[in-house]
């Protein structure tokens, strides 16, 4: 899987971004709050795993397309 993260309009910044999976099969336009929103969420979700995983815990659940770490192997 790869996926692409470019400006959605490169002449007007303020559009937000273009979040493209898997060359184009599926692309999503993000507004800035949105991108910000999402990048927040991913940066809590990393924090609760390293502090669960520093006590012994992993949560049951993770945000889709993240692995856990016994999965990853």
């Amino acid at each position: 899987m790869s996926l692409d993260l470019e400006y959605h309009d490169k002449d007007d910044l303020s559009k937000g971004l273009l979040l493209s999976i898997d060359e184009g099969d599926l692309a999503v336009v993000l507004t800035w709050e949105e991108a910000n929103a999402l990048v927040s969420v991913i940066i809590a979700h990393r924090e609760m795993m390293d502090a669960k995983e520093r006590l012994g815990r992993v949560p049951e659940l993770t945000p889709p397309g993240l692995d856990r770490p016994e999965d990853a192997h």
